[in-house]
C-alpha cells in the first residue's frame, strides 16, 4: 500500500486492520475514490517497474530464507 501512495491503509496488527477496514466500509466516498484510482496508482507504482522490482525482490530473498529456517 505504501507503493501505491496509501500508507494510511497499512495495518501492523489485527486490531489496526479491523479499524482500517471498518472506517473504509463506512466511508463510501473514499471507497469510490479508491476504486476509481487504484488501477492508475498501480500502473504508476514501482511494483509495475519490472527490472527495479526484480532487483528488490532478489535482494530480499535471503531474508525470506532466514525467516523460514
Amino acid at each position: 500500500m505504501n507503493n501505491l501512495g496509501l500508507p494510511e491503509l497499512v495495518a501492523f496488527t489485527e486490531d489496526q486492520y479491523v479499524e482500517i477496514a471498518t472506517k473504509l466500509a463506512n466511508d463510501i466516498p473514499r471507497l469510490k475514490e479508491l476504486r476509481a484510482t487504484l488501477r492508475q496508482r498501480m500502473e504508476k507504482s514501482v511494483l509495475m517497474d519490472g527490472p527495479p522490482f526484480r532487483r528488490t525482490d532478489r535482494s530480499l530473498r535471503p531474508l525470506d530464507v532466514a525467516a523460514v529456517a
